[in-house]
């Protein structure tokens, strides 16, 4: 659930559709997958919802696959 402040901010820019609450930070919906990816690549968990309001949380500090 996004917080008063957080709604507000995507209010101010009517393109920004999604928010990245680890960055506290509103995306386009074209720009948060390439968004996410930083924070896969940096090795950040994030936390981002979306524009149909589902939120979701990315774990990328964790190895998710087995190494040989």
């Amino acid at each position: 659930m996004l917080t008063e402040a957080q709604k507000s901010i995507l209010r101010r820019k009517s393109d920004e559709d999604c928010f990245c609450h680890t960055c506290n930070a509103g995306f386009n919906h074209l720009g948060i997958a390439r968004h996410r990816a930083m924070h896969r690549d940096n090795k950040e968990n994030c936390k981002i919802t979306f524009s149909k309001g589902d939120t979701y949380e990315y774990k990328y500090d964790t190895k998710n696959h087995s190494s040989k």
